[in-house]
């Protein structure tokens, strides 16, 4: 399976997860570290959508389609992006890889 060209338009930052700290007041905070940029397809899924890929029962909301070969992981990738002057960071919950396609689904949450 292809995709077509242009399909990709957005422009997405891979974030590798560092060791969680703990903040003044004893919260778990996950750091972030940018690994790399790439072109990328983001979309909020619908409410049937979102209830049909939810994975590991985690609720997820968007899919973000990206050109393969990728390493990701899920619950130690993240993936931030600007959506009309917001930046949104998506925890990585599911990777499915479609057998002969040059690209990969990912699941996600939003965690900011």
């Amino acid at each position: 399976m292809t995709l077509a060209a242009g399909s990709l338009s957005d422009r997405v930052t891979i974030l590798d997860g560092s060791e969680r700290e703990r903040s003044a007041s004893g919260q778990a905070t996950q750091r972030w570290r940018d690994r790399e940029e790439r072109w990328a397809r983001v979309e909020d899924l619908s409410a049937s959508l979102a209830e049909k890929a939810s994975a590991a029962g985690v609720r997820v909301r968007t899919m973000v389609t990206l050109r393969e070969p990728i390493e990701l992981e899920a619950f130690v990738n993240a993936i931030r992006f600007e959506s009309r002057g917001r930046t949104r960071i998506l925890n990585v919950v599911e990777v499915r890889r479609m057998p002969s396609a040059e690209y990969v689904e990912v699941f996600c949450t939003e965690i900011a």
